[in-house]
């Protein structure tokens, strides 16, 4: 993949979906013209990334990512395709994580695991987003990761912003550091004479711009969703299983919305927030249609 240039996570869930598809009995050799995968079979994997790169055959089809692929297909492939925005879901599962659920669903960009914060790197006082809980003023004390409380959803709210605060610098995310750490890099670095209040900002306004951006570009609550495979039990061991309930989440979902400034029931980013951010003017974009 990487020699190719293509998205591992991507190509990975297309491939597994295509499998699954096979399991299932709704796609067969006649309709991938006499290619067959079944889930271990990895020679056919790494010919049908071969296909992907040169969009070969059944790779043409499965280059558009596995929502795209299962429109194209249909025979009921579409419910067990496994994204976001029509972006593949990582291999961390949400169901295991109910906070990064939440990220997952609101992401501008679809299931991402990069700027949507994992609930168990805040589980334990050793852990490194611990130390971050701290930096927003939360409560140390573990949360399990299957937990949907307001306190959950309100450490989500702030771990994202501080991971968009990630990206917007370029710093690596594996390198979990508090706010005011982060401040005296970017001190150190630039020279400028920066808060950790301001910092948080700068993370919160690039997920409302990009909020705002999909807002214009006609995405709305309804794209807010995990797939189906994420309101189904995954068995585990030594519990019964892991699961989200659904309703639970779009509870958590609103109140997301809320804490972040956007309208409770549709995502819209709300004029005041805008204006708070300093960026009334993507207010008045939104307002003018």
């Amino acid at each position: 993949c990487n020699a190719y240039g293509l998205d591992t996570i991507s190509t990975g869930g297309t491939i597994a979906w295509l499998m699954e598809c096979f399991e299932k009995g709704l796609v067969t050799a006649e309709d991938t013209g006499g290619v067959e995968v079944q889930f271990g079979d990895a020679e056919t994997m790494l010919r049908l990334v071969e296909m992907i790169a040169r969009r070969d055959g059944i790779g043409g089809t499965l280059a558009e990512g596995s929502r795209r692929a299962a429109r194209l297909l249909g025979k009921g492939t579409e419910g067990i395709a496994v994204t976001v925005k029509g972006q593949e879901i990582p291999y961390t599962d949400a169901r295991m994580r109910h906070g990064l659920g939440i990220g997952y669903a609101t992401s501008p960009t679809g299931a991402d695991h990069i700027h949507s914060a994992h609930d168990d790197a805040g589980t334990g006082s050793e852990a490194a987003m611990a130390r971050l809980q701290a930096s927003y003023g939360i409560d140390g004390n573990p949360m399990p990761p299957d937990d949907l409380s307001p306190e959950k959803v309100r450490w989500a709210a702030y771990a994202n912003a501080h991971l968009v605060l990630y990206n917007c610098v370029g710093t690596c995310y594996f390198h979990y550091q508090p706010i005011p750490r982060m401040r005296d890099l970017i001190q150190a670095v630039t020279g400028w004479n920066l808060g950790g209040f301001e910092l948080m900002k700068v993370g919160e306004r690039a997920l409302a711009m990009a909020r705002a951006f999909n807002v214009r570009e006609g995405f709305t609550a309804d794209d807010d969703v995990l797939p189906p495979r994420m309101f189904e039990p995954l068995p585990a061991v030594g519990r019964d299983a892991w699961s989200i309930d659904r309703g639970a989440f779009l509870h958590a979902r609103s109140l997301y919305y809320g804490m972040m400034g956007w309208d409770e029931e549709t995502g819209v980013p709300k004029a005041w927030k805008l204006h708070e951010l300093g960026i009334g003017w993507v207010a008045e974009e939104l307002e003018g249609g």
